[in-house]
């Protein structure tokens, strides 16, 4: 039976993939910008495995603080299906989904791409609705693959039409 536990970023994580504070490279990197609430730990695994990441890297990352396993909301003891870490909603709907949306094409462009995709982020910043943000889609998926190739595209690409939708 598939794993059905569940990660979010801690503010360690999300400091980390915006400034790289803590040197974190590589595949692990790669992994921690792909771990998001929406993904079983078991969906995080096989991805791990798709892009060569540690065996061991969730709960690698679980033991350096970058993320934390995520415990759902309860209302009067009926499970209200909000993921929480450390009694915070770490997903949220309406704007605040266009808000992630556009952090995460901001984040993986810089991680990955540097100064090559600033004119790219500069769009996405610009952005003002979901479907501005999906127009954008091809562009970005063709940016991620010429630097980190076409799986890791295709990774973080699935990721960001699940924030769009």
């Amino acid at each position: 039976m598939e794993n059905q536990r569940r990660y979010a970023k801690t503010t360690k994580g999300i400091n980390e993939i915006g400034r790289r504070q803590h040197n974190l490279t590589g595949k692990v990197r790669m992994m921690l910008i792909l771990v998001d609430p929406s993904k079983t730990e078991e969906q995080l695994r096989m991805q791990a495995a798709r892009i060569g990441a540690p065996a061991d890297c969730l709960e690698t990352m679980v033991r350096n603080g970058y993320i934390a396993p995520v415990q759902t909301a309860t209302t009067g003891g009926i499970v209200t299906g909000v993921p929480q870490v450390n009694g915070t909603t770490v997903m949220a709907n309406g704007v605040a989904r266009i808000g992630s949306a556009k952090a995460f094409m901001k984040q993986t462009l810089s991680a990955g791409l540097g100064n090559a995709a600033s004119l790219l982020a500069a769009r996405v910043e610009r952005a003002a609705t979901l479907t501005e943000l999906a127009q954008l889609m091809p562009e970005y998926e063709k940016a991620v693959a010429n630097v980190s190739g076409n799986i890791e595209a295709d990774l973080l690409a699935l990721r960001l039409r699940r924030l769009l939708s």
